[in-house]
């Protein structure tokens, strides 16, 4: 809405004539433009008075980084510095004089002259004793050699000034408790890179929930920038160029700026070249639709330097895959067609292609035909289509051209096979005898032909079903396809569908076969393999022959009027009289270790929960009745998990898997309680589990923080390892390293939230920082305290920051690693004059006064390095007691020599980045979890074909209202409340008013 708020500013004046800056508090209305903010700001620095001119005024916004940008007259300021969040930055805005080409002033002279050119404002200012003049001299001489060494570097003249105006304004106005209107930018700031991370990392979970498809990406704007070194950012493997364009323009400030004008180009450089060096460099222009991020990923090491440079698109560039070879040469791929025989004129919609089935997730009907129905899903979702065209398609790792089809993942080689597409017959080829290749589930070594509708599979987990468009005649396609993929072809209506699903539950989808001996073959296969299940008493759901062409009959009536059953992709049933030893048996008696599917539990006793609920589940108790069973149901769960955690957290600490037993827990835990949560039904009844639950989630965490911490302080002597010593037995970093790369794997493969894994990694992080600082400040004889040891932790820590950032966890190192960073930075940097101060205390800014006296009066010198004098010390010591010690105490923390053991951070039980967004039907490794308990009796796992495929249906906020079932609509009637109204009151605390606010 276009409302009318306020908020106070404050701006900063850049006098040239006095050779400093000046600054001033305003209230500024967001519908106030940069005229109306110039225009105030004139009278309220009265520059024209001692300039006795009038000068044309600019307002600038800069940053810490160097970069700076000039407000247009129409631009809200206001409005200008809210929007600074969107790129976690703070800013400052600094009025110029764009007559002003006057040199900064060489020396300060108390005579006349000055006293007439600053008129009557020279009559409030202090003269300077004789040893600030000379310190004002020498800093001014300072500035001049600083601005001649970047005028030998051959930078633009415009950067120069941008560069040197904000190390100008930083330098001489350090940042005061009124920098801008939110109450701890800092931590706020801190929380808002985090929520961006944690959403980021949600989006690069992979196909069965694991975070591990995406990462950070340097990008250099060398032609645009040349005073920035990079801009990181973080893209997905299935990020495009395009993509990548935005978001680098938006990281460099350039977000107004038209993205079809740059590009993204990859530049191959010479082993042990810089970014920056021309020779030898080969650059190609990335097309929009190539992934950068995957093809840094792929690039060998022995092919040289990758980096990627934004710039403005040649006007004569052409893409990539518009280009055709002309000059007489063979073509490849797709472009290689022989033109003769058979499919020489065919269209692209006719030719022969392979249709991805990602196991537990594209290979069911349900996905194909209910796409709609998924909330969250986006574009990656949907199955990749490769089109053979009329020659030899190659299948790998790497990219022979635009015809290959590249992929990745376990037993992939990097030529792993070929296809081929001549006269009518396709036939896959293995390259080598380790590339695993299947068809209908056989493994091949040779050449063997394909038939529509086979699957064959590459490598472990790439699967893929063959469909030929010429053999409508023997294979009828499903209507669907033509819906799912735009550039597919139109196919012939009225084929009759066929849903089943196989002994392990996973729905499989596919066309009606004509009666022919194969079909009569996988029929017969299915009913002796039906038959003899049902023989040993397991109970598992079956649909005999008869019962599936009955259904499917149905099925394809149904579709057309009633759509899609809108239950769970599955059920459970168990037995009333084993329910405590059917719950035991899922949360009581589970190895972590072997669980295929880590979240199974979380599943099974979600349907549980829903089963209860239904009708199906004593359809003669009362609505009441029903909803004290569930409450009591629910209860009996969160008890028998509580004792669980409590139980591994009292085992043997050295047991290895105590760790993994944890993280197991603590994911189906927090899986737990948001499916209570989230759920409509579920979530009104069971606040007091809900509330357990939470406190479980945090339990497991805080036991596992403590496990991890217990592992990793066997090896943080790795820190302090004298390099010229070389003892082997003292742990080295690759064991610290080791040891965070387990606990990653860990989290990953028991499918922690992004979130959680994000703050157990900082728990980590601050306890490598707590033990290396405190070595550092309570130790003064232990010869820590010096260049040359702080040289050694600082490269030492370089590997954990490294690490990290391979990870997407920089912004957690960067962090809470921030103080043993900084005290290593204070060891080896200059401190021997009084001119190092303000470099000290602007680079050491998280230490504070009892941390730097400790550092520096307890530093060693070397034989040949000068004295730290006592005046220094104390100088920086008085400037830490006005700003980082001041900061601490508006924090509510004690200024303390020692980092506190325990991060003072609250737990944040994550809102959003649970499995239930990506998973769909029935997840692989869910019925071999329960196939046990199926053989004992204790429960069914009944498989919903025409389920949406979705997990969330019964959600708050779900699309499916007017669609429930009338046992679900009658539970909820009568637990239906209004919504609660909050009032938030606003308390003016002082005379400023209110200026941002924000209210959750």
């Amino acid at each position: 809405q276009d409302l009318e708020f306020h908020g106070v500013m404050r701006f900063y004046f850049q006098d040239k004539a006095a050779g400093n800056f000046a600054t001033k508090c305003i209230r500024v209305s967001s519908t106030a433009t940069t005229q109306d903010v110039i225009e105030t700001l004139a009278e309220k620095f009265r520059p024209d008075m001692r300039m006795l001119s009038s000068p044309k005024y600019s307002l600038y916004e800069v940053h810490v980084s160097g970069e700076e940008r000039r407000l247009d007259v129409d631009e809200k300021p206001l409005v200008v510095q809210l929007n600074w969040n969107k790129d976690d930055r703070e800013g400052r805005f600094v009025l110029k004089n764009e007559n002003d080409t006057l040199p900064p002033k060489k020396a300060q002279s108390n005579g006349p002259e000055k006293q007439e050119k600053e008129g009557v404002i020279q009559n409030f200012k202090r003269t300077l004793s004789k040893k600030e003049k000379k310190e004002k001299k020498r800093r001014e001489k300072e500035a001049l050699r600083q601005a001649s060494d970047k005028d030998d570097r051959l930078l633009h003249g415009d950067d120069i000034e941008n560069s040197r105006l904000a190390a100008e304004v930083y330098k001489d106005m350090p940042e005061t408790s009124f920098t801008r209107t939110i109450s701890n930018p800092e931590v706020v700031m801190k929380r808002r890179r985090q929520q961006k991370l944690e959403k980021r990392m949600q989006e690069f979970r992979s196909s069965d929930g694991r975070p591990d498809s995406g990462g950070t990406l340097r990008i250099y704007a060398d032609s645009l920038k040349p005073n920035i070194p990079y801009k990181t950012i973080l893209l997905s493997t299935t990020d495009t160029a395009d993509f990548a364009v935005i978001e680098a323009l938006e990281k460099y400030g350039l977000e107004k700026e038209n993205p079809k004008d740059y590009c993204i180009a990859r530049v191959m450089l010479p082993p042990g070249a810089q970014h920056c060096d021309d020779k030898g460099a080969k650059e190609t222009i990335l097309d929009d639709d190539e992934c950068p991020l995957q093809i840094f990923r792929e690039w060998p090491s022995d092919k040289g330097i990758l980096v990627f440079q934004l710039k403005r698109r040649p006007p004569d560039y052409v893409p990539k895959k518009s280009k055709k070879i002309t000059d007489g040469k063979p073509l490849k791929g797709k472009d290689r067609v022989d033109g003769s025989g058979y499919g020489s004129c065919l269209p692209p919609e006719k030719l022969p292609y392979l249709v991805e089935l990602s196991p537990g997730r594209r290979n069911h009907f349900a996905y194909y035909n209910y796409h709609a129905y998924e909330d969250g899903s986006d574009s990656r979702d949907k199955p990749k289509l490769y089109r053979l065209q009329l020659s030899v398609t190659e299948v790998g790792t790497e990219k022979f051209d635009d015809n290959s089809i590249q992929l990745f993942g376990p037993g992939i080689q990097p030529h792993h096979c070929d296809l081929t597409n001549m006269d009518g017959v396709v036939t896959v080829t293995p390259r080598s005898i380790d590339a695993e290749t299947y068809v209908e589930g056989q493994r091949i070594s040779e050449t063997t032909m394909l038939q529509s509708g086979m699957k064959v599979q590459f490598g472990s987990s790439h699967v893929f079903k063959f469909v030929d468009p010429t053999q409508d005649h023997i294979i009828p396609k499903r209507p669907i396809d033509a819906s799912l993929m735009v550039k597919g072809p139109r196919h012939k209506t009225g084929a009759v569908q066929e849903t089943t699903f196989d002994l392990e539950g996973d729905v499989h989808s596919g066309t009606a076969l004509p009666a022919s001996k194969s079909t009569s073959r996988l029929d017969g296969d299915r009913t002796s393999s039906a038959s003899s299940t049902a023989e040993r008493g397991m109970v598992k759901p079956m649909i005999r022959i008869e019962q599936q062409q009955d259904y499917r009959r149905q099925e394809s009536r149904a579709q057309d009027t009633h759509g899609p059953e809108l239950i769970l992709p599955a059920s459970i049933e168990f037995r009333e009289s084993s329910e405590d030893a059917f719950l035991s048996a899922i949360i009581n008696y589970t190895n972590s270790s072997t669980v295929h599917f880590k979240l199974s539990p979380t599943y099974v006793l979600y349907m549980t929960c829903r089963y209860v609920l239904s009708s199906q589940y004593r359809p003669d108790i009362t609505p009441t009745e029903r909803t004290h069973k569930v409450i009591a149901i629910v209860n009996k769960m969160v008890n028998m998990m509580e004792g669980v955690i409590q139980e591994v957290d009292q085992v043997d600490q050295k047991q290895k898997n105590i760790a993994g037993a944890l993280a197991f827990w603590m994911a189906n835990a927090s899986e737990l309680l948001n499916f209570i949560k989230q759920d409509r039904d579920l979530s009104r009844i069971t606040v007091d589990a809900q509330d357990v639950l939470a406190h479980l989630v945090q339990m497991a965490f805080k036991y596992l923080v403590h496990c991890l911490q217990s592992e990793l302080n066997n090896y943080m002597p790795a820190f302090l390892d004298d390099p010229e010593e070389n003892n082997l037995q003292r742990p080295k970093i690759d064991d610290v390293l080791h040891t965070l790369t387990g606990a990653m794997s860990l989290l990953r493969r028991c499918r922690v939230n992004a979130a959680l894994t994000i703050q157990l990694f900082s728990q980590l992080f601050h306890f490598i920082n707590m033990w290396l600082f405190n070595r550092l400040v309570t130790a003064p004889d232990s010869g820590l305290c010096s260049h040359y040891w702080g040289a050694i932790v600082r490269q030492q820590l370089g590997h954990i920051e490294a690490w990290a950032e391979k990870q997407g966890l920089e912004l957690a190192a960067d962090c809470h690693l921030s103080r043993i960073v900084q005290a290593t930075t204070l060891l080896t940097m200059d401190k021997y004059s009084h001119a190092d101060v303000p470099n000290i205390n602007s680079t050491c800014f998280k230490l504070n006064s009892l941390q730097l006296q400790a550092l520096l009066q307890n530093y060693h010198c070397a034989p040949d390095e000068p004295l730290i004098p006592t005046e220094l010390i104390e100088n920086v010591v008085t400037v830490a007691e006005n700003t980082a010690d001041e900061l601490a105490r508006s924090d509510g923390r004690e200024v303390q020599l020692e980092e506190d053991p325990d991060l003072q951070l609250p737990f944040l039980l994550p809102e959003d980045g649970y499995s239930c967004d990506v998973v769909r039907n029935v997840p692989s490794g869910l019925q071999e979890f329960l196939d046990p308990l199926c053989q004992r009796g204790f429960c069914r796992l009944t498989p919903h074909p025409r389920s949406p495929g979705t997990w969330t249906i019964y959600f708050e906020g779900a699309d499916y209202e007017s669609h429930l079932s009338h046992e679900n609509a009658e539970l909820a009637q009568p637990l239906r409340k209004e919504p609660e109204i909050i009032t938030v009151t606003l308390k003016k605390q002082n005379g400023m008013g209110l200026s941002i606010v924000a209210a959750k």
